[in-house]
Parts: C-alpha cells; structure tokens; sequence
C-alpha cells in the first residue's frame, strides 16, 4: 500500500463503505439508490457501476453523475478515466449533496483511483459513499484512519445512512453518522 494522505480524516467525516462478499456485487444495489436520489432533486456527482455489460462487450458499464452519461469501460486503465476523475473533480467545488464512487479496490490500495476524488471531497466536508470489497475492508479502515462507517449491502442500511445525513438539524448543528451511532 501507498504511504499516507496529504489529507486528514477527522470526527466530522462522513463517509460510508457498503461492504460486499464475493458473489454480492454492490452495483444494484448503489444505482437504485442514487437512482431515488436523484429524482426529488440531490445533487449526486461520482461513478456508479451497473455491472457487466449486458451486451456482451467486455467491460464495465457506469454512469456518471451529474451529467447521468453511460459508458463502457473496458478496465480500471481505461484511457477515459484520468478525463472522468477530472470532470468528477471539477464538479466538487459546486457541492453536491452526495459523493458515490463505483468502488475502493486495489488502484486504490496502490495509492492512485479514486484517492484524490475521496480527498478532495472530504476536505470540502461532503458525504461519500464507496463500495468497499470485504477482503480490503482493513486497508480502507487505514485509509480512512478508522473514521468510515461500515454500511451492510442493505437498502435499509444506506437510507438510514442518508437520513443522518439530511436530518433536520440547523446548519452547523447536523449530527454525521458516526456522532449518531456513538
């Protein structure tokens, strides 16, 4: 694994990981979840994966919020996702209600993936959902400095998740996650 962020994690994160076993792809479960989010209005930016694709190309089909463009990625050195993670970037700074990225697996553990989109919006202070495989669950709980939720491949689960994240509080006032189930 790569050495440490140039970021901090602190108490106030709230950033979640689904885990998943073999066999248990989260990917469904993600989409239609982002998919109730986006139809009353939040403002979700990342990748989700919609699984294998279906038509028999090789690769990955994802969508890609804001702009909800499908493509086909052929594998993680796909030469369109330097151009992705750049968009997903750029979109930060507008900030969006929630981040989801279509996985944490071992680009990441390698130092490179979706690390400088997972910083960024954490410094901005934005929630961040990442499926998380349970074989690496350890090195995302060092990534994080232990500071994750750990979220079961529940529908349940993630809108419990959500609705921490959007309670009624004043500014300044919202209770994260983690504070919630302390």
């Amino acid at each position: 694994m790569a050495g440490t962020d140039p970021f901090p994690f602190d108490a106030e994160c709230d950033i979640a990981a689904v885990t998943y076993g073999p066999g248990e792809p989260p990917d469904a479960l993600i989409a239609a979840f982002v998919s109730r989010l986006t139809d009353p209005g939040y403002r979700v930016a990342g990748m989700v994966q919609r699984g294998a694709c279906r038509d028999g190309h090789i690769g990955r089909e994802v969508t890609l919020f804001p702009w909800e463009e499908r493509l086909i990625l052929t594998d993680a050195h796909d030469p369109r996702f330097a151009g992705i993670e750049t968009r997903i970037m750029g979109v930060l700074d507008l900030r969006p209600d929630l981040v989801v990225l279509n996985r944490f697996g071992w680009l990441e553990r390698c130092g490179g993936g979706w690390r400088r989109v997972i910083a960024r919006a954490m410094d901005l202070g934005l929630p961040v959902l990442v499926p998380v495989p349970q074989v690496i669950f350890r090195d995302w709980l060092d990534y994080t400095g232990g500071l994750s939720v750990r979220l079961s491949g529940s529908a349940p689960a993630l809108e419990d998740w959500w609705q921490s994240m959007r309670s009624e509080h004043l500014p300044g006032t919202r209770q994260n996650w983690c504070m919630t189930l302390k």
